[in-house]
């Protein structure tokens, strides 16, 4: 289907390839290519303004909805190593040979923003607001994202402190988070694709398909050196979660150190990624720490999904128990990986020789009657159907667990961990996983939450900004700082007031803490205690979800 070609600027009918409006004579620019040209409308509702770029994908457009004159991006699927040259009517056909593929990732295209557009508007998530059929391809209308990007934010800036970087990435790790809870990967994540306006807000752009951040697909890919993990470079591993914690960390490490960290596949041939805390005392050895885990070439042995990854930067408690933790489970999987080996060989062995022993005695009495098949025994055939998988404990109380008759027959280790979001004395996880075979021993691990770990505000009232920092990080509490205006009864750039309140206990992985910073004497820009309250009433923040 043709579509209509409208001046941009005074809605007037502009034929093709005109230089200029017929009606207000402005001069109109004609896109790159095979891009929409000027002035084309899509679906009788978006007026294209202007191509802005392309990829491996297609192009994007600025465009505004006409009813509305809201201003949007539009994202046309337009894959130029699959498509043909355009027709003159604006449709888009698959290159000869080429369809099945075209169609595929085609579809891969309309799934990708059919379910964004359910899960956005989201935090930290840039929303797609509407899914268009035309031409012969699908076109994904996105809300523009706002600010500049995080590159941009960063050039000519000092490397910014631990919190800084949690405050900033926190929008960014939730929006990851609900596309992961939607069974979608970003893949893309890296400073050209988070966008930060003037007040520091982030939130997370540049969509695309596995087809386009992946090498060996059918379209050419889009890669961002030092944000990409290693899987993303080869068509025999596979992507999941842990791809988006690689991409965030390096971006978490770029923004602590000022360093793009070495580019995956350099550190494939050559480990060469230097730790965090080496560009800078500034950066404390847990977070440095957390940044290498979630970095590690084997996904196996990485960070495995972005609220750990959350929780182990916030807090260098959480990211102790969690490493401790998942450097026993890495040795205790080994350990029966390499147990299961000798026991399947030993298996082949032993089965080997019955095999033999049981052809042996076959020749020796093949002469013989066969005897009746003796009849079944009960109480062996009870035997071999016993239920022998583990239960579930997760999500139980210990103490309901301690006392109940049929648990009788095994031993629990206990372990405890702090925790936000399971309540005190609840199971976390228990190891070997619930379904598998009960161990010999009967002895079974469980992590048993010991609930939040409560933070106390600290004496920082009267402290410089800087001071203020450094005694919030060591305390492992995330804050916002708030500029107050000061009649003068308090040094300009010091703290004037916290909430919670100073020696006021609060869990810190739900709870961001207000420290307001005295503005210069008598600064009208600035806003008073009482008057930000009063703003900021119905905007309390939300505890983090997967």
């Amino acid at each position: 289907m043709g579509t209509p070609k409208v001046c941009p600027y005074c809605g007037g009918h502009v034929g093709a390839k005109l230089t200029e409006c017929p009606s207000c004579h402005t001069p109109l620019r004609w896109a790159m290519d095979d891009a929409l040209p000027e002035g084309t409308v899509l679906a009788g509702r978006y007026l294209i303004i202007r191509t802005l770029s392309q990829d491996g994908e297609g192009y994007f457009y600025a465009a505004k909805e006409r009813s509305s004159e809201l201003s949007v991006v539009i994202k046309e699927y337009f894959p130029l190593t699959l498509s043909a040259p355009r027709l003159q009517n604006g449709g888009i056909e698959a290159k000869m040979g080429r369809e099945v593929p075209f169609k595929t990732l085609r579809m891969d295209f309309e799934e990708l923003y059919t379910t964004l557009q359910q899960i956005t508007p989201a935090t930290g998530l840039t929303a797609v607001l509407d899914l268009v059929r035309e031409n012969g391809t699908t076109y994904a209308v996105l809300e523009p994202a706002r600010g500049q990007t995080l590159s941009q934010y960063l050039r000519g800036k000092r490397p910014l402190r631990p919190a800084e970087v949690r405050s900033i990435l926190q929008p960014v790790m939730e929006g990851a988070a609900a596309m992961h809870k939607a069974g979608l990967i970003h893949r893309g994540i890296s400073p050209e694709t988070i966008f930060v306006t003037k007040d520091g807000a982030a939130s997370l752009a540049g969509y695309a398909t596995q087809g386009l951040r992946s090498t060996g697909s059918e379209l050419k890919p889009q890669m961002y050196e030092g944000y990409m993990a290693p899987e993303q470079y080869s068509m025999a591993e596979f992507e999941g979660r842990y791809t988006d914690v690689y991409a965030l960390a390096a971006v978490a490490y770029r923004m602590a150190t000022g360093h793009v960290p070495v580019s995956a596949r350099q550190r494939q041939t050559r480990d060469s990624l230097e730790p965090a805390e080496e560009f800078s005392s500034a950066i404390p050895s847990y977070f440095s720490d957390v940044l290498s885990s979630a970095m590690e070439l084997q996904p196996g042995r990485r960070i495995q999904n972005v609220p750990e990854l959350m929780g182990m930067l916030a807090s260098q408690t959480t990211a102790h128990t969690m490493m401790t933790a998942g450097e026993k489970r890495q040795s205790k999987q080994k350990a029966q990986v390499s147990t299961r080996n000798v026991l399947m060989t030993a298996s082949v062995i032993i089965l080997v020789l019955v095999c033999l022993l049981g052809w042996c005695i076959i020749k020796l009495t093949d002469r013989q009657e066969k005897p009746a098949p003796a009849a079944p025994d009960p109480a062996a055939s009870q035997v071999q159907t016993q239920q022998t998988a583990l239960p579930s404990f997760v999500g139980k109380k210990l103490s309901a667990i301690q006392h109940e008759k049929e648990y009788l027959a095994y031993r629990f280790t206990i372990t405890e961990e702090y925790s936000s979001e399971v309540a005190n004395g609840v199971v976390i996880s228990q190891s070997p996983a619930a379904g598998s075979e009960a161990p010999q021993n009967g002895t079974v691990e469980l992590v048993v939450s010991r609930g939040p770990q409560l933070a106390t505000m600290p004496k920082i009232f009267g402290f410089t900004q800087e001071k203020a920092i450094e005694e919030l990080d060591k305390a492992g509490i995330r804050y916002s700082l708030l500029m107050v205006a000061n009649d003068g009864q308090y040094a300009a750039g010091t703290v004037a007031r916290t909430e919670p309140a100073e020696g006021e206990s609060f869990d810190p992985d739900t709870r961001i803490a207000n420290i307001y910073i005295a503005a210069e004497r008598d600064n009208t820009a600035a806003l008073t205690i009482e008057e930000y309250q009063e703003q900021n009433q119905e905007q309390e923040p939300e505890p983090t979800q997967e």
